[in-house]
């Protein structure tokens, strides 16, 4: 993701109108097959709206594992080990954070860190 599309998320982030109700989008099935075809820049595009709608904290902590997860895909590892952090601040005991956050340490060489992360997991 680049700069410009980071300041982006920012800001639709904090606007009211992305505040939309989780029956408005549908991401899960969609965005396994998209992952599943190799289409991560719709996946990425899926998980980020739906991160914007009005859901549960545990629900919006597995969109963002798994916009981590497609973040690690596209070598995004930074925004991944972001989404990770979120994904456990909106969920400390989803595991699949850790586990996203421990990936993205492991990609950025870090890996003291990504084992802190792996023991959390196991």
């Amino acid at each position: 993701m680049r700069h410009t599309q980071r300041r982006t998320l920012r800001r639709l982030r904090s606007s009211k109108e992305w505040e939309m109700s989780s029956s408005n989008v549908s991401v899960d099935n969609t965005d396994l097959t998209s992952i599943l075809e190799g289409n991560f820049e719709k996946a990425l595009d899926n998980y980020s709206e739906a991160i914007f709608c009005k859901v549960p904290k545990k629900q919006k902590a597995v969109y963002y594992a798994n916009r981590a997860f497609v973040n690690i895909k596209l070598e995004n590892y930074a925004i991944a080990l972001f989404d990770a952090n979120e994904s456990i601040s909106s969920d400390p005991t989803y595991s699949k954070g850790y586990y996203r956050r421990g990936s993205a340490n492991v990609a950025l060489n870090h890996m003291a860190d990504a084992v802190k992360d792996f023991k959390k997991v196991c």
